[in-house]
C-alpha cells in the first residue's frame, strides 16, 4: 500500500484549514474521453475551500495548474492528496480510478465552489459559461449550484440540492396549476389577471399534462 501524503502546488496566501460542513463523498472518477484524449474528469477549481483525494482503487493522476506552474501528480490506491483554493486541477482515470474526497460541502464537491475552466471567450461571457458548464441542456450550473453557495453563506451546511423532472396529468389542469405550478406568480399579479394569465399557460401546454422541473433542497444549520 502507497502510504505517501502529497500536497499539491499551493494558491500563494491560501489557508490549510478546512471550511466547515466537511463531509465525504465516494467517487468513481469518470471514464468520459477529453478533448486531448485522457479520461477523466474535467479541468476546475475551487475558491474557498481545501480538498483532500484519498485513493481506494485503481491508478491514475492529478494534473494541476498553480502560480508554480503546471504538474502532475499519480495516484494509486493509498495515496493521499491535499490541496488548497485556486488550484486548478483535474483527474485523470488511467483505470478504475476509485477515489474519497474530504472537502466541505457534503456533495459532490464541485457544487456551490467550483470554477470550470473554459476557452478565454467562454469564461468573458457569463451567458456563454452558464450554457457550457449546464449539467443539462434545460437549465444552467446555477440553479442548483448557486443555491448551495447561498445556503453555505448563510451558515447553513450539509447542503444539498438538486434538478428533479415532474410530469403530471391532472383531471382539472386549470385547478392544478392555479393552485400548485402557478401559486406563487398567480399572487404577484393583479386579481383581474389571474384567470387569463392560467389560461394563456393551460394553451401553450396543449395539452393536459404539465412538465417542469423541481429544485429540491436539503440542509441544516450549523449547530
Amino acid at each position: 500500500m502507497n502510504d505517501s501524503l502529497t500536497l499539491a502546488p499551493e494558491h500563494t496566501g491560501a489557508t490549510h484549514p478546512l471550511p466547515g460542513g466537511v463531509g465525504l463523498t465516494r467517487l468513481r472518477v469518470y471514464d468520459s474521453q477529453g478533448p486531448d484524449g485522457l479520461h477523466g474528469g474535467s479541468p476546475h477549481m475551487h475558491l474557498a475551500c481545501t480538498e483532500a483525494y484519498f485513493v481506494t482503487g485503481g491508478e491514475g493522476a492529478v494534473q494541476t495548474l498553480s502560480r508554480d506552474g503546471f504538474a502532475e501528480i499519480p495516484l494509486a490506491a493509498g495515496s493521499l492528496l491535499w490541496f488548497t483554493p485556486g488550484v486548478v486541477h483535474r483527474l485523470v482515470n488511467a483505470g478504475e480510478l476509485e477515489i474519497v474526497i474530504v472537502m466541505q460541502v457534503a456533495t459532490l464537491p464541485e457544487a456551490g465552489d467550483c470554477l470550470l475552466t473554459f476557452p478565454d471567450q467562454v469564461l468573458a461571457d457569463e451567458g456563454a459559461y452558464r450554457a457550457a458548464a449546464a449539467h443539462d441542456p434545460r437549465g444552467s450550473v446555477g440553479a442548483p449550484d448557486e443555491t448551495a453557495a447561498r445556503l453555505h453563506r448563510l451558515g447553513w451546511v450539509d447542503v444539498w440540492t438538486w434538478l428533479h423532472d415532474v410530469r403530471v396529468e391532472s383531471d382539472d389542469p386549470r385547478e392544478y396549476l392555479g393552485t400548485v405550478a402557478l401559486g406563487s406568480h398567480l399572487e404577484r399579479l393583479d386579481a383581474d389577471l389571474r384567470d387569463p394569465f392560467v389560461d394563456a399557460v393551460i394553451a401553450e401546454l396543449g395539452e393536459p399534462v404539465v412538465d417542469y422541473v423541481r429544485l429540491n433542497i436539503l440542509a441544516r444549520r450549523r449547530s
